[in-house]
């Protein structure tokens, strides 16, 4: 299969996903209705009932995908391993770890790197006879706030 013949394929598949994702949005979208006579508050209504239909659609695809992704990576990793015993990447490298007639699997993992957890650097210090004082202080001065996550969920309204 030369590439061209691949991207034409998984091009035809994304078309026909979007031809479903799209009518789903019209079905969704054609269900708004409201009681109000002042357009712009219908308008400003409608968009958010758009806005909403297209986030259930997304979401629902981005949360199958992701979980479809998941479990294709630990196919790929079970497969590999059956056939070599390990399916362990290199850190800083490529590596080639399958191939079949048409396709061929690499690995490639970042470098390993490090981190450094507070606590154990706060324990450290204290070992090294570091005064508390100090360390409170620089652990004052060295603490931000940060913003917490936040979640979008749309739901159906409850009758």
């Amino acid at each position: 299969m030369r590439p061209s013949e691949l991207a034409m394929q998984l091009s035809a598949m994304h078309n026909q996903i979007e031809i479903e994702t799209s009518a789903t949005y019209k079905n969704l979208d054609d269900t708004f209705q409201t009681d109000t006579k002042d357009n712009e508050t219908t308008a400003q209504v409608s968009d958010l009932h758009s806005a909403m239909c297209d986030y259930i659609i997304v979401s629902s695809l981005a949360t199958k995908y992701s979980k479809m992704l998941l479990a294709s990576k630990k196919t790929l990793d079970r497969s590999v391993e059956s056939m070599n015993g390990s399916s362990e990447g290199i850190p800083g490298q490529s590596v080639l770890l399958g191939k079949s007639n048409e396709f061929q699997f690499h690995k490639k993992q970042n470098h390993d790197g490090t981190s450094t957890l507070v606590v154990d650097l706060i324990t450290e210090l204290a070992r090294a006879g570091v005064d508390q004082d100090i360390v409170n202080k620089a652990m004052k001065a060295a603490t931000k706030p940060r913003k917490g996550n936040t979640y979008y969920n749309v739901t159906l309204v409850e009758d």
